[in-house]
């Protein structure tokens, strides 16, 4: 795909096994502004940027809720390759990228700026020549490249797990786990975690539409962060849209924490018939999960109901009038687990249609 100039909006796709004999194998971006939401991106080859390559001053990119997975370049950047520009790494993963040269996952050029946060950048690196702000993150490439930053560049990072080789002065803004600073000169500042195991588990799907790496239940990660970016701006959830404790973990992972998803069996109903809603509580760890859950619409309580063994809680409504009701679940969460809140459902319920009385 390649793209000059306007905006693009890629949602929902998935670009893969691509090849480009010149810059970015499944996406080449000259000037525009690109939003990629809910996709992804793997198994694409070129010379440069074997995912992505992007080149212009005015260059906006901003990747949510996806994965960059696979892709390899002959030359540079791996998964993603840019100059100049903004790029936002949001609730995402780049992982088992490759490159020949430089950037296995990601080739920041010079005047650009990286933005990432809630993400997992695992199996390959990054190269930074530009601007970095990394925050609610982990990073996870033992014994290989992980932030080799460049004289020209600069890195700060603030509640991020790095299990990885670094280079350089890479500036600490508090709450990171830094497994081996040795060859980055970072200066530890509050919070910091130095010269520890993270104990992250496998990379795997742990939840949400990215995987991640889970932390094990003896992570010194856990309970050791803020929550709170770089920006001050409170990071309520994790990468998977799970809800963070009042203690936040370090890393892109919540340990325990959940994710409630809302449904009706009978969406549209009509007046009198009855509606079962189920709600249904994920997490990432093995333990079983217990707990209360209860339902709300725009007026009030409904009810709540007691989580069953496979982590769902129930309510049956029939005496809802007509017109739309907007209903959400909140799992109250236990000592172990977070609580968290359901998206809006919108229950519509269709009332008795009166035809006209003619009279003759």
């Amino acid at each position: 795909m390649s793209i000059y100039e306007g905006e693009t909006i890629i949602n929902d796709s998935n670009i893969i096994g691509n090849e480009s004999d010149f810059g970015g194998g499944g996406i080449e971006n000259s000037y525009g502004a690109i939003t990629i939401l809910d996709s992804k991106i793997d198994s694409n080859i070129s010379s440069r940027g074997g995912g992505i390559a992007s080149n212009g001053a005015d260059v906006i990119i901003t990747i949510r809720n996806s994965s960059i997975t696979n892709n390899s370049s002959d030359g540079t950047g791996g998964g993603i390759d840019t100059y100049y520009g903004t790029i936002s790494l949001i609730e995402s993963t780049i992982s088992n990228n490759s490159a020949a040269t430089r950037g296995s996952g990601l080739l920041l050029g010079d005047e650009s700026v990286l933005k990432v946060s809630n993400s997992t950048i695992s199996g390959n690196g990054l190269v930074i020549r530009g601007n970095a702000e990394i925050s609610h993150s982990t990073i996870d490439n033992p014994g290989n490249e992980g932030i080799n930053l460049e004289v020209m560049g600069a890195a700060s990072l603030r509640n991020t797990i790095l299990a990885a080789n670094c280079s350089n002065n890479i500036t600490s803004l508090g709450y990171n786990l830094i497994s081996d600073p040795t060859n980055c000169a970072l200066v530890p500042v509050t919070g910091d975690v130095v010269g520890l195991d993270p104990m992250l588990a496998v990379l795997a799907n742990y939840g949400g539409n990215t995987n991640t790496h889970a932390l094990l239940s003896n992570s010194p990660a856990i309970d050791a962060g803020v929550c709170t970016d770089i920006g001050d701006v409170n990071i309520l959830t994790d990468q998977r849209g799970a809800s963070r404790h009042e203690a936040c973990d370090i890393g892109a992972y919540e340990y325990a924490g959940t994710i409630t998803n809302l449904s009706s069996d009978n969406n549209p109903a009509s007046v009198g018939e009855t509606v079962l809603l189920t709600a249904t509580v994920l997490k990432g760890e093995p333990e079983a999960i217990t707990g209360v859950v209860i339902f709300y619409d725009q007026f009030g309580m409904l009810g709540s109901s007691t989580l069953d063994v496979s982590g769902q809680a129930e309510w049956t409504l029939s005496a809802l009038s007509s017109g739309t009701h907007f209903i959400t679940a909140e799992y109250q969460g236990n000592s172990v687990f977070a609580g968290s809140t359901s998206e809006l459902l919108k229950q519509v319920v269709i009332g008795p249609i009166y035809l006209p009385l003619i009279i003759r």
